[in-house]
Formats: structure tokens, sequence, C-alpha cells
């Protein structure tokens, strides 16, 4: 304890915890997003040097591109077909033939639902 001028006490263990436990702890705490990216092995990126925010990603372990925004993800790989809801319509029905073309449907889809 320490006793100040105006013979207040202050717990210096109170303090400890409040900043262990408050906005610092917080601010340490893993987001949803770096959780997912986690869980896919994802490395993100920007979907354009223009973009602030990282929007697409690599995942080595899966052999997927994905995009994503505060909505939804999708992850896209060789083989993959696009369906309706999963990129802008110009892509509906193509088929990933190679890594290019799921990283150019990633960027389509993060476009799409940003």
């Amino acid at each position: 304890m320490i006793e100040s001028d105006s013979q207040a006490s202050i717990d210096l263990a109170s303090i400890v915890v409040h900043l262990f436990k408050g906005p610092l702890y917080e601010a340490k705490k893993k987001s949803s997003m770096e959780k997912f990216k986690e869980k896919h092995g994802i490395v993100s990126e920007k979907a354009d040097s223009n973009h602030s925010v990282h929007s697409i990603g690599f995942s080595e372990k899966e052999k997927k591109w994905w995009g994503w925004s505060h909505r939804a993800a999708y992850g896209f790989g060789v083989g993959h077909t696009v369906k309706e809801g999963h990129s802008p319509e110009k892509y509906i029905g193509q088929t990933a033939k190679n890594l290019d073309d799921a990283k150019k449907f990633a960027i389509a889809f993060a476009r799409e639902v940003s």
C-alpha cells in the first residue's frame, strides 16, 4: 500500500490487475480473423496494393486462396467451380485450373462481400 499526500491509500496489486485485465489485456486477445487465419494456415495480403487491409490470403496447408470481408470468407482451390454467391456473376460456372485462377476468384469474392 502507498500513502498519498491526502492519506488515501492505493493498492498497487489492484492497479496491476486492472492493467492486465483491462484494455491492454483485451488488446492481446486474438481476433476471430486471427483465429480463422491460424486455423487454416493462411498468410494474408492485400487484394490490391491501394487497399489498406488484407482481404485475401493463401493457405499452403490447404492449397487454397481465401477471400474475406467482415461478412464472409471462402476458399478456392484448383478444381473449384464457382457457384452463385461465391463470386461475381461473370465467374459463375468457371473452374480454377490453377492457383492463379483460384487467387482471381478469391479477390473477386473479397470485393463482392465487402
